[in-house]
């Protein structure tokens, strides 16, 4: 039963060491352990606050990112809407003016159409009456080989004159 239950001596010896530990702590290790403590829960304290201000701080980020993000989207969609609408404006100025070019390109194609089909006709008509002076000339050539027409032929042109 010795084992079981302690002797006086060493209960004692067990107190006054655990006592004097307790006044050695207590004097001169007590005060700096609960120094330093302090100074790691001030230390936390800070850390927290630094934590949540940086929190908010991204919180404010990601509006800030996100407001960006929207505006820049709105600008690029103006300027592609834009780019759009100039695009078919240039379309359709060109349409226009390529209009405009066919028809006075088509103006011009029927005036000097109408131009050389007059001088054609033009030209027609010097060649008939060519052919025709030729002709007739032929014809009086043939008629006036004979005395007796040509004396006739000449009254005649006498009475038409008159």
């Amino acid at each position: 039963m010795d084992l079981i239950t302690p002797s006086f001596g060493l209960i004692f010896w067990q107190t006054f060491v655990f006592i004097t530990l307790l006044f050695l702590l207590k004097n001169f290790a007590w005060n700096s352990i609960l120094e330093k403590i302090k100074k790691r829960e001030l230390y936390i304290k800070n850390s927290l606050i630094l934590a949540k201000k940086t929190k908010e701080k991204y919180k404010l980020l990601t509006i800030n990112e996100k407001n960006i993000l929207d505006n820049a989207i709105k600008k690029r969609d103006n300027l592609l809407k834009d780019a759009i609408e100039i695009k078919e404006k240039i379309i359709y100025e060109a349409k226009k003016n390529s209009l405009k070019e066919k028809k006075k390109i088509l103006e011009k194609a029927k005036k000097e159409i109408e131009i050389e089909k007059k001088k054609a006709f033009l030209s027609l008509k010097k060649t008939i009456l060519e052919l025709s002076i030729k002709i007739a000339e032929k014809i009086l050539n043939k008629e006036m080989k004979n005395e007796k027409n040509k004396s006739d032929y000449l009254e005649f042109l006498i009475k038409n004159l008159k």
